[in-house]
């Protein structure tokens, strides 16, 4: 699952869940809350990113952000913009 579009295939077999209508915001929805959206500006990439590689903010508890920070440090990670906030930043050239 390395591209956007991968995502929004598998996110969209959640029940309740949707895409923004093309031309909108690129997010997905599960029963109305944003679940995930990509990551393609310079506050949600690691500077050593490559340039084709893509990354996806999902909303997670606390808890879960923190287990997957501690247990895949390498696909799952946070910048500065987002340490408040309630999700993680996937790589997802690596899963």
């Amino acid at each position: 699952m390395d591209t956007w579009d991968a995502v929004c295939d598998f996110l969209e077999t959640l029940p309740g869940a949707e895409q923004d209508p093309p031309g909108g915001r690129e997010v997905v929805h599960v029963r109305g809350k944003v679940v995930a959206f990509p990551a393609r500006n310079a506050r949600s990439r690691p500077s050593n990113a490559e340039d084709s590689e893509e990354f996806v903010v999902v909303k997670v508890d606390p808890s879960e952000r923190a287990a997957l920070l501690h247990e895949d440090p390498k696909t799952f990670f946070v910048t500065p913009h987002y340490e408040n906030y309630p999700g993680v930043i996937v790589r997802l050239s690596t899963i």
